[in-house]
């Protein structure tokens, strides 16, 4: 799951895409940065407005997500 996908975010859905054979699930709050994610090798766009650990798990078939990746680099962010 890569968590943040603005301008550093979508940098590193093509790297973790071209190296690795996850499937990526990227979540932000931002309606206009998810849609695009898809375009560069997210398989999946979560919109963060309160059901985004209940979309994560219907699409992991409720598993959850293996790894974390936080792109969000924001200073309100908590660590």
């Amino acid at each position: 799951m890569i968590i943040g996908s603005g301008g550093l975010g979508h940098i590193g859905i093509q790297v973790l895409k071209a190296l690795t054979a996850a499937e990526l699930v990227v979540v932000d709050r931002n309606p206009e940065a998810v849609k695009p994610a898809g375009s560069v090798g997210a398989a999946h766009g979560v919109v963060a407005g309160g059901d985004q650990v209940e979309r994560v798990l219907e699409l992991t078939g409720g598993h959850g997500a293996e790894v974390v990746v936080d792109f969000v680099g924001e200073g309100g962010a908590p660590p």
